[in-house]
């Protein structure tokens, strides 16, 4: 797991909100066999250089979705709520690094038509600065 995947994995799982909701159900990939009714999985990223003369930084443009296997979209929609407010102006400490900020960006909602999944896609971009 990278630094901003276990930063984003560590606040996710340390906030209430998410645990109420999802409980422990926060993976960093996608998980083989049955899955649980609502489950949050920290998907990919795009880096991009950020660094200057004076420092190196990149910002991760990481994804969040919350999967939800039955029903409406109702509850995916109040985790992703939940899940913005735990994410966004979040900073902290990560690996060799250090996040200065997460931004969020954006919400999509997606509903597979082959297993009839249903999944709200998060977009958030994190600062990061450190090696």
């Amino acid at each position: 797991m990278s630094a901003v995947q276990e930063f984003l994995y560590s606040r996710l799982a340390a906030d209430s909100g998410v645990n109420a909701l999802v409980g422990s159900s926060i993976f960093d990939a996608a998980q083989a066999g049955d899955l649980p009714e609502l489950s949050v999985l920290i998907g990919g990223e795009e880096v991009l250089d950020a660094s200057d003369t004076t420092a190196s930084a990149r910002v991760h443009r990481a994804e969040v979705d919350i999967v939800a296997r039955s029903g409406g979209f109702a509850q995916a929609k109040d985790t992703a709520d939940v899940i913005r407010a735990a994410l966004n102006g979040a900073s902290g400490p990560a690996g060799a690094g250090q996040i200065t900020r997460c931004l969020f960006r954006r919400t999509q909602a997606l509903r597979d038509t082959s297993d009839g999944l249903r999944r709200i896609r998060m977009r958030f971009d994190i600062f990061f600065d450190g090696l």
